[in-house]
């Protein structure tokens, strides 16, 4: 919840195994989609990476507990 609302960063593995940082600053909606130039597959015929696009799903919960509660 605390990182749907302020933002995010994390590193994520790519198919290749290498890790990729991605990121998002402020209110996140469901469906929102990062861009990440240079990390998708390779162009064909070209040295050139074509770009990520990692779509943000997030799963709300249908109820807190009183600690939880308390961390807000």
């Amino acid at each position: 919840m605390k990182e749907a609302l302020l933002g995010f960063e994390k590193e994520i593995p790519h198919l290749d195994g290498h890790s990729v940082t991605i990121a998002k600053d402020g209110v996140i909606q469901p469906g929102d989609i990062i861009k990440i130039r240079g990390e998708g597959m390779p162009i064909h015929q070209s040295s050139d990476q074509g770009d990520m696009y990692v779509k943000i799903e997030i799963v709300f919960p249908t109820e807190l507990t009183e600690k939880q509660k308390e961390c807000m």
